[in-house]
């Protein structure tokens, strides 16, 4: 194991977690796998796992979209766009 790839690994988890904080993310050292558990109500056994941050940041918003949960941030994280569900027209408007 290498420790300075697990601490870009945690780096990037804990980005994760901040842009979604309806979500507890975590990255497995033994697993090599990105890990994320929602904090909302969602069926029990709900968990996100992924090798690739990217993919684990679509699987949790596909979920949230289906429990109609609103991400609260909207803004440009190290993944891509993120912005509120349903809210994708207004972002980056004046108004």
């Amino acid at each position: 194991m290498r420790p300075e790839l697990d601490e870009s690994a945690r780096t990037i988890a804990q980005r994760i977690g901040r842009d979604f904080p309806q979500w507890l993310v975590m990255w497995g050292t033994y697993s090599r796998v990105y890990w994320a558990y929602p904090t909302f109500p969602a069926p029990g056994g709900t968990i996100v796992h992924s090798h690739d941050p990217g993919e684990l940041t679509r699987q949790m918003r596909e979920i949230q979209m289906s429990r109609d949960i609103r991400e609260p941030y909207s803004g440009t994280t190290i993944f891509g766009r993120i912005s509120p569900v349903g809210k994708e027209d207004e972002v980056g408007s004046d108004e």
